[in-house]
This record gives C-alpha cells, sequence and structure tokens, in this order.
C-alpha cells in the first residue's frame, strides 16, 4: 500500500463513522484532508499512531454537526436497514415457497378431481321458454 493510499482509508474509514448529511460530511472531510495533507507520506497505522483512532477522529467531528441532523440520519439508516431487511425476508419466503411447490410438482404431490357428466338428448337452456 502506497503512502497516499494510507491517507485515503484514513479518510474512508472516518466518513463511514460520520452520521450526517452528505454535504456536511463531504464539508467535514475535506477540511480534514486539507489538515491532513502535511501527513500525506504516512501509512494507515502510522497516521492512527500520530493522529489518533479514525473512531475518536470521527467522534471529535460529530461534535460540530446539530442534534437534529444526526437524530434524523439515524432515523434514515434504521428505516433502510429495516426495509432491506423485510425485502430479505419476503424474498427468502418466496423462494422457500418456491421450492417446497416445484418438489411436490415434480413428485406428483396434487390431486386432480376429474369431473364425468353424460349428455342427454335434452336441452336445458339458462334462459326463458317462449311458447309461441
Amino acid at each position: 500500500m502506497s503512502k497516499a493510499q494510507g491517507l485515503h482509508r484514513y479518510l474512508r474509514t472516518i466518513s463511514r463513522k460520520l452520521v450526517c448529511y452528505k454535504d456536511t460530511k463531504q464539508t467535514l472531510l475535506e477540511g480534514l484532508e486539507q489538515e491532513l495533507s502535511v501527513y500525506s507520506s504516512l501509512s494507515y497505522d502510522e497516521l492512527c499512531q500520530e493522529i489518533g483512532n479514525p473512531t475518536q477522529v470521527s467522534a471529535q467531528l460529530m461534535e460540530n454537526i446539530s442534534e437534529q441532523e444526526i437524530a434524523y440520519m439515524k432515523r434514515r439508516r434504521k428505516m433502510i436497514l429495516c426495509t432491506v431487511s423485510i425485502c430479505f425476508v419476503i424474498a427468502f419466503a418466496l423462494a422457500v415457497f418456491y421450492f417446497v411447490h416445484a418438489q411436490s410438482v415434480m413428485r406428483g404431490d396434487f390431486y386432480v378431481q376429474e369431473h364425468n357428466t353424460v349428455e342427454s338428448d335434452t336441452f336445458v337452456s339458462s334462459g326463458t321458454l317462449d311458447d309461441n
């Protein structure tokens, strides 16, 4: 890993831990990248030792974000996670249903009821008959 990749990885790790709007995150990370440009020759591990753990740095950056923004983004993340989870559960249930149905069809576990009708020479109409 090159030294510039270490800084990129460090910033990406911090970015993942930030809970805020996309614009706010971009502004914070651009400012942090400018401040850390003097450390661009360090690797990821050296950056962690020199500056601090990305979790600590992201916690310091989060202090500059409003509580309403953090609460909104947490609710949004939770909603997205729930929606994706529900979609996976539905997809799994449909796959299980299809598998069970396909297995029963292949085994022949279904019944067909046959109805035999005998036709006679009489004609039955569903309407009324005219005596003309």
